[in-house]
């Protein structure tokens, strides 16, 4: 079943062309809970099967043998037509007019026209904007009434969020975290190797001072060249996968309270302090239910359409 925009879009070339339509004396043909059907609307609705048809080169139910369009069926068409669109009235479907602007506008695109050009097409076909407008908007009703039925009927059970769960384990999954502190000596020049002496005394000075007792805080506001150096060094919660290399591999050998020893990058010296860590762990079924059966709902509605 193709989308409900893709119809909608193929309504610009199914609009009948109503020329050289014999004038007749319009007439009652059917009454639908209070509504009238009328032999015009029959024709109408006759000529644009026949137009659709003939251009699609399909062969329908609505086709007689000699390749005209049958009014029985043209008319049941219309009355379920009809019924369709008063089913939406009770169930309250409305489209407004911004969705019709929308859409035509849609379509317009879609087949390189103008407004111009849609009118001047729609006028050599011997019917108007406004006409055309009223016909797309009973399509788009009716595609929503379609969807609604569609969606009634769409079931997600238990057994196939449970499987879905199991097949997918990895997407559950929530990654090791580790609250850090940071404290980084930058090295401007890492050709320099004064420099780099210099700054690498620093660090040791750091550690030397954390052994005797100056919390890891303090030192960091004091000597810390890294934006988090105002906030004590507190990076926060973290992945690890997110923390680059080397400050990885020392955050995993490291315990809860524990310094760091220098880690050197092309930044310059880091020292960091594990504060807290979130060990890696799949979440249960019963926090992601409602996700899995969202996404199998909407899969599921996407292959009916």
């Amino acid at each position: 079943m193709t989308s409900i925009t893709t119809v909608i879009f193929a309504l610009v070339l199914l609009w009948p062309a109503i020329n050289g339509w014999a004038i007749v004396i319009d007439r009652i043909v059917a009454k639908i809970n209070g509504e009238i059907v009328t032999l015009s609307e029959v024709q109408e609705l006759s000529q644009r099967l026949h137009n659709q048809l003939g251009r699609e080169s399909l062969q329908g139910d609505a086709l007689s043998r000699d390749g005209s369009v049958s009014e029985s069926e043209v008319l049941e068409k219309l009355i379920d037509r009809k019924l369709q669109i008063q089913k939406a009235e009770k169930l309250g479907i409305e489209i407004t007019t911004i969705e019709v602007d929308n859409t035509l506008n849609e379509i317009m695109t879609k087949n390189k026209l103008s407004k111009e050009g849609l009118i001047t097409m729609l006028e050599h076909d011997g019917a108007n904007l406004e006409d055309f407008r009223k016909y797309l908007k009973e399509e788009m009703i009716l595609a929503r009434v379609l969807s609604s039925e569609v969606k009634s009927k769409i079931v997600v059970d238990g057994n196939e969020i449970q499987k879905y769960y199991e097949e997918h384990q990895k997407d559950f999954s929530k990654p090791e975290k580790v609250r850090l502190r940071h404290l980084l000596i930058k090295i401007n020049d890492m050709s320099d190797p004064v420099e780099r002496e210099k700054k690498k005394r620093i660090a040791h000075q750091v550690i030397e001072r954390h052994t005797l007792g100056e919390t890891f805080s303090s030192l960091a506001r004091q000597f810390s060249d890294d934006p988090s150096a105002r906030k004590g060094g507190d990076i926060g919660f973290i992945k690890m996968e997110d923390l680059v290399e080397p400050l990885r591999e020392s955050a995993s050998k490291l315990k809860i309270g524990e310094l760091s020893s220098i880690i050197e990058s092309k930044l310059g010296f880091h020292i960091i302090l594990v504060e807290e860590r979130i060990g890696s762990n799949i979440q249960a079924l019963d926090e992601v239910k409602k996700d899995i059966e969202r996404y199998l709902f909407q899969k599921k509605l996407e292959e009916r359409f």
